[in-house]
């Protein structure tokens, strides 16, 4: 086999292997609820980070088609962690919000994965958490070319969302301005 591979590239994808496969696994093995799988915890996720949205703004936080988002959203309330409800001003919109359970569920998986991160980087040693804080941001930064590519990365944070991050920073390099609320999510 031909190794035509960089270092560097190699543990940029074994970096992301490692933020999913166990950091974010093991959040969601971790946390007291119900046992949700990964795109299942996206989904959740989203909602609980933007109150309201509808299965649209879903479909489009998530990079899913509409038919998937439906379905997403079906196992998720069968399992008691979301509601929907016709829009009060336009009753063909369903907003979708997380209930107790699906609250506790999303808030104990973040905070577990947070954590998580945490203690590897405590376990690297030395100055290996803001080391690695600040070679993400400027990696993140130096890769976003273009508007695309700055709403192909966004996270879609919600209320998490901080001007801080490196996106909105390189997008407002881009742009010469920060994303109103209205485009850090998708309207319908």
């Amino acid at each position: 086999m031909v190794n035509d591979i960089s270092d560097v590239d190699r543990l940029c994808r074994i970096f992301c292997n490692v933020i999913e496969e166990i950091v974010t696994a093991r959040a969601l093995e971790d946390t007291n609820g119900v046992k949700l799988s990964r795109a299942q915890f996206d989904g959740l996720q989203y909602v609980y980070l933007h109150p309201k949205c509808c299965i649209k703004d879903l479909a489009c936080g998530l990079s899913v088609s509409h038919p998937a988002a439906v379905k997403l959203v079906e196992r998720l309330e069968s399992r008691g962690l979301v509601t929907r409800a016709a829009d009060k001003r336009d009753r063909r919109v369903v907003q979708l919000k997380v209930t107790r359970a699906g609250s506790r569920q999303a808030a104990a998986t973040i905070a577990a994965r947070g954590e998580a991160i945490q203690r590897i980087a405590a376990r690297a040693g030395g100055e290996c958490s803001a080391d690695l804080q600040a070679c993400l941001c400027a990696f993140v930064r130096a890769a976003l070319e273009s508007e695309k590519d700055t709403s192909g990365v966004c996270l879609r944070c919600g209320g998490g969302h901080s001007d801080d991050c490196p996106v909105c920073q390189a997008e407002l390099e881009l742009l010469g301005r920060l994303r109103s609320d209205s485009q850090r999510t998708c309207r319908h």
